[in-house]
């Protein structure tokens, strides 16, 4: 579980920091162009967030919500307020995940998620998305009333911990509103995102963490009930 919690925000900081080459059918290329240009003019992004983790082998679903901050180039700080004190910080080279429930902070490389076959690749601009991705326009996608796009994005090749992800986006400022992202499992964790400020000048000290004073310092391929 607590590994879902961070891949999709892993996920969507890698795709806010470095532009890339879409190409799709002719009918979205006009869509999913302003999508980019959406994606390329954010340098940073403030934005509340709920978050909703569904683990299908254990039939549990969490629920939970804070504030997000992201600065390019992949930096970020989750900040949740439930779990109260969770948090997850990314300071451009490393990955930290502070759990206050068992006072242990995890730490990864952040090199270590952009593998040559990770879907993540692309994200960080070494890829096209066409050349990992097939890119359709998902059922019911447009919803005009709703005022909302969704695209599907599915890998070529089978991708270890991605299936699909659903994209959903203004139709009006091709701003993101919702990532779903579900491996092959059934586990599906979902991003909705509010209160969106893409002129924030955040304090960027904000972005390095200590692990507080008794904490345990773990690796992140040691995470409990991923």
């Amino acid at each position: 579980m607590k590994n879902l919690i961070f891949r999709v925000a892993l996920l969507l900081l890698l795709f806010l920091s470095s532009p890339v080459s879409i190409f799709g059918a002719s009918d979205l290329e006009e869509i999913i162009g302003k999508v980019q240009e959406s994606f390329d003019r954010t340098r940073a992004m403030t934005a509340e967030f709920t978050q909703e983790t569904t683990n299908k082998g254990f039939g549990k679903t969490m629920f939970s919500y804070g504030v997000v901050t992201i600065v390019k180039p992949l930096k970020m700080r989750w900040d949740y307020k439930k779990p109260a004190g969770l948090l997850l910080v990314a300071d451009g080279k490393k990955l930290w995940y502070f759990d206050p429930e068992d006072n242990v902070a995890y730490f990864d490389s952040l090199s270590g998620y952009l593998h040559p076959r990770s879907p993540a690749l692309f994200l960080a601009g070494d890829e096209p998305l066409s050349s990992i991705f097939n890119i359709e326009l998902a059922s019911g996608g447009k919803n005009g009333k709703l005022g909302l796009v969704s695209f599907k994005l599915s890998p070529k090749e089978p991708q270890p911990g991605v299936k699909a992800i659903l994209l959903t986006v203004d139709d009006q400022t091709y701003e993101i509103r919702e990532i779903v992202m579900v491996d092959y499992l059934g586990n599906k964790n979902s991003l909705t995102f509010t209160n969106v400020n893409r002129t924030a000048s955040p304090d960027m000290s904000i972005f390095r963490f200590e692990p507080p004073a008794g904490a345990q310092v773990r690796s992140m391929t040691k995470i409990p009930g991923g």
